[in-house]
């Protein structure tokens, strides 16, 4: 499938997808500024504390043409409607493509962005993050000690998280 085609088939999302861990150990989604326990409710759940958290991805910082003239805003939307849930996510996990063409300056225009959350931040690059350095200048705007290149692993809620990052030589030929 390609690129815009998968957007147009998840554009029910809206800003991004809360994802409810159930007692039953499944994922459950449902879309920001829609109550995460308006999709989980039907689901019984053996966690003592309830669990979620929000991914969001592919905000394009730097990004301007017809399909998107205004990222910025459409990230401050996204992170307002995190910020006002009623139960606060236990993290927001970007999964790539923070910025347009891994620029310095898109990267910092979208950490200031993200620092608004109120949630702890995971990153992960896509081939928007890694154009033509490899990353470097995603790892130096998300610097994490415990990332080793292209895995990143962390532990929330009893849950092992794992992601692995598979474009770091992706676009090493690309033109800025």
């Amino acid at each position: 499938m390609k690129r815009r085609k998968f957007i147009e088939h998840v554009s029910w999302t809206g800003l991004g997808i809360v994802w409810a861990m159930g007692g039953n150990g499944l994922l459950t989604a449902c879309q920001v500024g829609q109550s995460t326990t308006q999709k989980a409710s039907n689901q019984p759940s053996l966690l003592t504390t309830p669990f979620s958290f929000v991914q969001i991805s592919d905000t394009h910082i730097g990004f301007n043409k017809p399909a998107n003239e205004h990222v910025t805003d459409t990230l401050q939307k996204t992170i307002a409607a995190i910020n006002a849930l009623p139960v606060q996510p236990a993290f927001v996990v970007h999964t790539g493509d923070i910025s347009h063409l891994s620029k310095p300056a898109e990267f910092d225009q979208a950490k200031q962005l993200l620092s608004q959350l109120k949630a702890p931040l995971f990153t992960l690059p896509g081939e928007h993050d890694t154009i033509g350095d490899r990353g470097k200048a995603y790892e130096e705007a998300f610097p994490n000690k415990d990332v080793k290149e292209g895995l990143q692993v962390w532990d929330q809620a009893g849950i092992h998280f794992v992601s692995l990052t598979n474009v770091l030589d992706f676009g090493a030929n690309w033109q800025r």
